[in-house]
């Protein structure tokens, strides 16, 4: 859940809901006035944060280690009033600049790579993406896959273990748990 926090005397925050028990299980204070969030695949979470004097900002947090990346002493700088975000199968993402009447691109790390104009206000951002279809000629590479950190922890009956990676319909993957008690 992300909370943009009151503008003034509260800051911004990142909730982890735990959807079994309807409870909070872990609380980021991202600062800022977060707002629309897109995932990549390495579990980053970039949120654009408004930013309505100077520059707009998009803010990041690893969504497994539930940790800033980038907070507000170090935001990705985008064009004014950040609102809508999206990302591609590159991991190149996209911003909507509200006050700036633009989108601005830009890479997992923080470069600008560009903007271009559009209409008056725009607030969100579609990506159609001719890559995030399955193609029978794509292959797997093993080393890609690696394992998230669990949630929630503690945990009772149920437990998420996040797989990281790529894969296409020809590949199978298995996670075998063993119980050694």
């Amino acid at each position: 859940v992300i909370c943009t926090g009151n503008y003034s005397s509260l800051s911004g925050s990142i909730h982890f809901i735990d959807p079994s028990q309807l409870t909070v299980v872990d609380t980021i204070n991202i600062g800022g006035e977060p707002f629309w969030p897109a995932v990549d695949s390495e579990g980053r979470c970039f949120v654009s944060a408004g930013g309505w004097s100077g520059q707009g900002k998009v803010l990041c947090y690893d969504a497994i280690s539930r940790r800033v990346v980038r907070g507000t002493g170090n935001p990705i700088y985008v064009g004014l009033g950040a609102m809508g975000l999206a990302i591609d199968s590159t991991g190149m993402l996209y911003s909507t600049s509200q006050q700036a009447n633009s989108v601005s691109k830009f890479n997992s790390q923080g470069n600008l790579l560009g903007g271009f104009p559009v209409g008056g206000g725009p607030v969100s951002v579609t990506i159609i993406d001719l890559q995030t279809n399955i193609d029978s000629d794509l292959s797997v590479n093993p080393t890609t896959f690696k394992l998230g950190i669990p949630y929630p922890n503690p945990f009772n009956s149920q437990v998420v273990i996040p797989i990281l990676g790529r894969s296409d319909s020809k590949s199978h993957q298995a996670v075998e748990i063993i119980d050694i008690c």
